[in-house]
């Protein structure tokens, strides 16, 4: 019985010192009204398939810019989950990172193409894209932190729903 202990207990205090935040750009936008465009068709479905993705996820917090696009990308997995999307500024990454590094969940952070990467390195990550295309929609990167006596930030750059 000892021995399952000394296995166990390690592992459990592993995986709860585990969260991760992922993060994406909205989904594809139509042309017009150039200001504030709602998504496409297919940006609907990668909205779902991301919703899909994550549902299971144990995503407590979502965030998103305050566009159309962005909150739209967001909805089918707050209304899934049933979790509210609470309003960033993209404008305040540092503070914004700053609030992400301290919670202690595992949270979607939905942007744009600048502000997705502009996020990734004030979290000091190293990743390979300098830019996000205009057509790059299905995106995910997948910040995992991990805290056991120091905390580790590592990236994990994927793609989800139709290429």
């Amino acid at each position: 019985m000892k021995n399952i202990f000394r296995v166990l207990l390690p592992l459990l205090l592993l995986s709860s010192c585990t969260n991760y935040i992922y993060v994406v750009r909205h989904a594809e936008k139509a042309v017009s009204p150039a200001s504030d465009p709602p998504l496409t068709a297919a940006g609907q479905q990668r909205a779902v398939d991301l919703a899909n993705l994550l549902k299971e996820k144990n995503i407590a917090f979502i965030y998103s810019t305050n566009t159309t696009r962005t909150l739209k990308t967001a909805t089918p997995l707050s209304d899934s989950i049933k979790k509210k999307i609470q309003l960033y500024a993209p404008d305040t990454t540092e503070l914004f990172v700053s609030q992400l590094k301290k919670l202690k969940a595992n949270v979607l952070v939905v942007g744009h193409s600048n502000t997705v990467l502009e996020l990734l390195d004030s979290f000091h990550l190293s990743h390979n894209l300098r830019n996000i295309p205009d057509n790059g929609f299905n995106n995910l990167f997948i910040i995992k932190s991990t805290r056991f006596l120091k905390t580790k930030i590592s990236l994990t750059e994927t793609t989800y729903g139709a290429p």
